[in-house]
C-alpha cells in the first residue's frame, strides 16, 4: 500500500470514529448543576391525570371501572370538575372495542343531563394494536384526521379494554406487553394525547391489573375499581409524580333511554358521587340517614342555585368558595319532607326529628356549614 493509500485510510479511519463519536452525543444530555425543577405539571384532571401521561384503570367485571373511565372522560370533555379536582377541556375519543352498544347508551345517558354538549367522539370498533401492520397507524392517522377537521386537538384517547386492543399478543409476555406499550407511546407523542388502558384484575386480586409488570412499570397512573356492596371504590394505586392511596366512591344512578319494540325499557346508568367519602373511619362517614342527606342537599343547591348575601361572605367563619352556590335551611327543610325524609317513621314529628338530626351531624362532622338560614358544603 502506497504512503498516500495509507494516509486515506488514516483518515477514513478517523473520520469513522469521529462519526460514531457524533452519534454517541447526538441525545442532548443535562449537568446535574444546569437541571432546574419541573414545576409545570400539566393536568387534564388536576392532581390525578396528566396531559399526555398513560393511565390504567382496572378492576373486575362489575367493578364498574367503564363506568368511572367515561365519567372521567365526560368531565373532561366538558370541562367540568371531576370529585371536585378542576378539568381541562378538550375532545375525548373513546375507541369502544367491546360492548359497543352499551357504550354508546351510556353516552346518551350523559347527554340527557349535562348543560352543554360534550367534546366526545365514540369509535365504536375493534381495533388492533399489538400488530404493527394493523391498526396503530391507521388510528394515530384518523386522530389527525379529526384533529385537522375540527381544529381542536384530540387531548385523550381511551382504550376499552386492553385485552381488546391487544389481539394476538400475550399479555403475560414482556415481549408483547412491550410492543403494546410501545404503539400507546406512538400515540402519546405523535398524537400529544393521555392514552387511557380499561383493564381488568388478574386472578390474584392482591397483585393487581392482569398480565406482564411491564404495564404497571410504563404506566404513570393507575387506578382501580372495586364493587364493595354495591359501592363503587375508586382507588388511585400508583402515580408517578403526586400522591398515591386517594379514594373517591360512586352509586351507580338509573337512567331510562327510552322503550325497545315490545314496550320494554331500556336503562343504563351514570355514576352518582360521594362526594365526603375519603376512606376513613366509619366513625367520621355519614350515617345513613346522613347519607340521604347529602343526596337531597346536593339536588337541592343545583335546584336552588343561590349566590351567597355579602353578609354571609363576610361574617361567616367558613365562608363559601368563589363561585360555591348555597341554599337556604328553611326551604331545605320543606323540600327533603315533601321529598320523603331520611327515615321511615310513621309520624311527621318523628321524621322531622331525624332530619334535623342527619343536618347537624353532618354539620357536627364537617361535611357543611350552617350559618344564618343558609347552608353550604365545607
Amino acid at each position: 500500500m502506497s504512503s498516500s493509500d495509507e494516509l486515506l485510510s488514516d483518515i477514513l479511519e478517523v473520520e469513522e470514529k469521529i462519526s460514531k463519536r457524533d452519534k454517541a452525543y447526538r441525545y442532548p444530555i443535562i449537568w446535574a448543576d444546569d437541571c432546574k425543577p419541573n414545576l409545570s405539571a400539566k393536568y387534564l384532571i388536576d392532581d390525578v391525570i396528566e396531559q399526555q401521561s398513560m393511565i390504567v384503570t382496572y378492576g373486575e367485571s362489575g367493578s364498574g371501572k367503564t363506568f368511572h373511565v367515561i365519567d372521567q372522560d365526560m368531565c373532561i370533555a366538558t370541562g367540568q370538575p371531576w370529585f371536585n379536582h378542576k378539568t381541562t377541556q378538550g375532545t375525548v375519543l373513546y375507541v369502544a372495542a367491546e360492548g359497543h352498544k352499551s357504550a354508546e347508551n351510556r353516552v346518551v345517558a350523559y347527554r340527557k343531563q349535562l348543560l352543554v354538549p360534550p367534546k366526545f367522539a365514540l369509535l365504536p370498533s375493534s381495533i388492533n394494536l399489538f400488530n404493527p401492520q394493523a391498526d396503530v397507524d391507521p388510528l394515530i392517522e384518523n386522530i389527525k384526521r379529526i384533529q385537522d377537521e375540527t381544529g381542536e386537538d384530540i387531548v385523550k384517547v381511551t382504550l376499552d379494554t386492553l385485552a381488546r386492543v391487544m389481539s394476538g399478543g400475550n399479555e403475560n409476555s414482556s415481549e408483547d406487553m412491550g410492543l403494546l406499550i410501545h404503539h400507546a407511546d406512538r400515540i402519546r407523542e405523535e398524537c400529544k394525547a393521555t392514552v387511557h388502558f380499561i383493564h381488568h384484575s388478574g386472578k390474584d386480586l392482591a397483585k393487581g391489573a392482569r398480565g406482564h409488570s411491564s404495564l404497571r412499570a410504563a404506566t404513570d397512573t393507575e387506578i382501580e375499581v372495586k364493587n364493595v356492596n354495591d359501592r363503587h371504590i375508586v382507588k388511585i394505586t400508583k402515580q408517578r409524580d403526586g400522591e398515591m392511596g386517594r379514594e373517591y366512591a360512586f352509586d351507580l344512578k338509573m337512567v331510562v333511554l327510552g322503550e325497545n319494540e315490545s314496550g320494554k325499557e331500556i336503562s343504563t346508568c351514570v355514576p352518582e358521587w360521594d362526594l365526603f367519602y375519603s376512606g376513613t373511619k366509619d366513625t367520621q362517614r355519614p350515617s345513613k340517614s346522613e347519607y340521604s342527606m347529602i343526596k337531597f342537599i346536593t339536588q337541592f343547591i343545583d335546584v336552588e342555585r343561590l349566590r351567597p348575601p355579602k353578609d354571609v361572605m363576610t361574617k361567616a367563619k367558613h365562608p363559601p368558595k368563589e363561585g360555591q352556590l348555597i341554599c337556604r335551611i328553611s326551604t331545605l327543610k320543606a323540600y327533603v319532607d315533601e321529598s320523603g325524609g331520611v327515615s321511615d317513621a310513621a309520624k311527621p314529628e318523628s321524621r322531622q326529628k331525624a332530619r334535623d338530626r342527619a343536618l347537624n351531624g353532618l354539620r357536627d362532622k364537617g361535611y357543611i356549614v350552617m350559618y344564618e338560614d343558609f347552608l353550604w358544603w365545607k
